[in-house]
């Protein structure tokens, strides 16, 4: 009899697969999903870049309005703290582990100079502003997502913001910023 049943089964192929068919579903299975992540991912990060560079452009927004709110209440910018600043507006410990902020300010002397250029091109009955500051910065911390130093800022002086998932300008020119004397 047991000749019998062994006569009966069929003899195993020499790689051990008894459904080739089976094994061309798993290997297709295998390329779908590794063409829908080559899709996904590239999407996935871009949101996540997009999201964390939102969210440093808010926080900056708001510095930038805490700033011109001191500035123009004080006329002067002696008493303000970004520490301050951050409280008022709210920051949540998060952001502030995400994020390092600092507001580069422009001297006497260039603050005036920009002021005076403002002034002679109005006339006496319309408002100037000039903004106190250079730049205002956001550095990424080792804490954050994206790449720790990832940088992005709003240009006092162009009105623009720059960096990390605005634009291709990695860092502000700090020749400009800080010239030598």
């Amino acid at each position: 009899m047991d000749k019998e049943i062994a006569m009966n089964q069929e003899p195993e192929s020499g790689n051990g697969n008894k459904n080739p068919k089976r094994h061309i579903l798993i290997i297709i299975g295998i390329v779908v999903v590794l063409v829908i992540l080559a899709i996904a991912l590239p999407r996935y990060w871009s949101h996540v870049k997009n999201k964390h560079a939102r969210e440093a452009q808010q926080a900056i927004t708001e510095l930038k309005s805490r700033v011109d709110s001191f500035w123009q209440t004080n006329g002067r910018m002696q008493g303000f703290t970004l520490e301050q600043a951050m409280a008022d507006a709210k920051f949540s410990k998060k952001l502030q582990r995400n994020w390092q902020f600092v507001v580069v300010w422009k001297s006497n002397e260039i603050f005036n100079v920009e002021l005076i250029e403002k002034l002679k091109a109005v006339s006496p009955t319309d408002y100037v502003y000039v903004a106190p500051y250079r730049i205002i910065l956001a550095i990424a911390t080792k804490a954050n997502p994206i790449r720790e130093g990832s940088k992005i800022w709003f240009d006092g002086g162009s009105g623009e913001f720059h960096g990390y998932g605005v634009d291709t300008v990695v860092e502000p020119d700090w020749g400009s910023i800080f010239p030598d004397p």
